[in-house]
């Protein structure tokens, strides 16, 4: 078994996009189980159930992942690893395109292979007629069975994560669907930036146009970000921010100079720029923590 439960991050800011990799990923039955067995001393409150527990936001989560999610929330469903088990099932039944942008681990991708490959492989078989005649609509019944089976094995691993479709918007950082437009409170809403800047960090790119594409998605983020109205922050705060995020903009347009001159080698852009985001990261949570 592992020992995910050993994993979680002590940073809040960390916390959302962590909890969000372990929910699209094989090892959240582990969490559960270890995090029910830690805390049966501790005896957290019972149930309730996920509708209640996270109210109307439940379907901005669905939508667009834990951002609607204040530190709170995130170690109150910690604290009820049912519901975390609960919110999994619904990602997978319901969770919209933001869902499959979650990295996953080339373990889980290996094993999501694996599966859709063995799935696809008995559904290429050809039927065998029963020896008692059978009548054709039951056996078209049957038949019809058999993908909707198949979807459902698929669906456990998250297989829907590699699944082909329409391309949705990059949809993370500053664009993720409903991060600007949320009205809570000024920390919260700060919180909530770095926990979207943080993503960055979900994939690691190994080619020049995987990262070229990367930080052009989180340059036009940062554009996202200086354009929307700020409505949550007072104006010094705002100005802080639009001051901050144009200096994030013109650092990823370095990066992307470097890139495109050879100036240095891929790995090295990739490190200039985590740094870069860690910076953001740390000044939003910063900054978050003094309005708190």
């Amino acid at each position: 078994m592992n020992l995910p439960a050993l994993e979680i991050p002590e940073d809040d800011a960390l916390l959302a996009p962590w909890l969000e990799r372990q929910l699209v990923g094989m090892d959240l039955g582990d969490l559960a189980t270890q995090l029910a067995l830690w805390q049966e001393d501790a005896a957290p409150p019972d149930g309730s159930s996920l509708d209640v527990a996270i109210g109307d936001r439940l379907a901005t989560v669905l939508e667009a992942g834990l951002c609607g999610l204040s530190v709170d929330d995130l170690r109150g469903l910690l604290a009820r690893p049912g519901l975390l088990l609960e919110l999994q099932a619904r990602i997978f039944g319901e969770g919209g395109d933001y869902w499959r942008g979650v990295a996953i681990s080339s373990e889980h991708r290996a094993a999501v292979q694996r599966v859709e490959s063995a799935v696809s492989e008995r559904l290429r078989e050809r039927p065998t007629l029963p020896p008692v005649a059978e009548p054709v609509g039951n056996l078209r019944a049957r038949w019809r069975v058999l993908p909707a089976i198949a979807a459902v094995l698929l669906l456990a691993l998250g297989a829907w994560a590699l699944r082909p479709g329409p391309v949705p918007a990059p949809g993370w950082g500053f664009d993720r669907p409903g991060l600007l437009t949320q009205q809570i409170p000024a920390d919260q809403y700060l919180t909530m930036l770095s926990q979207a800047a943080n993503q960055w960090f979900n994939k690691k790119p190994d080619s020049a146009d995987s990262l070229r594409a990367r930080l052009i998605q989180f340059r036009d983020g940062c554009d996202t970000l200086l354009a929307a109205p700020h409505a949550q922050l007072a104006a010094a705060d705002k100005e802080w921010l639009l001051k901050r995020c144009r200096a994030w903009r013109d650092g990823i347009e370095i990066r992307l100079a470097e890139l495109d001159a050879g100036e240095f080698d891929i790995a090295e852009v990739r490190r200039r720029a985590d740094e870069l985001v860690e910076k953001a990261v740390d000044a939003l949570h910063q900054r978050a923590e003094s309005l708190g």
